[in-house]
């Protein structure tokens, strides 16, 4: 892999996790479906921002972590609450 100047080091440590999302969704046809996206990690929302790209109609995710939250509305997703019970 190459880097030209162009390329702030903020965009270059993405291309990595953008792949991997994308990865992820190339193989599907999402274009007009409904999308649930389970985790809101790096990946997670970059994979949000090609859903989005693609076409899809609506996009859902799991949250648990406020933060996570604030960034998928910022997106325009659908949150949906995941609690997770301790022992």
């Amino acid at each position: 892999m190459f880097f030209t100047s162009t390329l702030a080091p903020e965009e270059a440590v993405l291309l990595e996790p953008m792949g991997v999302a994308h990865n992820g969704v190339e193989r599907l046809d999402v274009k007009g479906e409904d999308v649930l996206v389970i985790g809101c990690g790096p990946v997670g929302l970059l994979g949000i921002s090609i859903i989005k790209a693609m076409g899809s109609a609506r996009y859902c995710t799991t949250v648990h972590i406020h933060k996570e939250k604030n960034a998928c509305k910022f997106l325009g997703t659908i949150t949906i609450p995941c609690t997770i019970m301790q022992e």
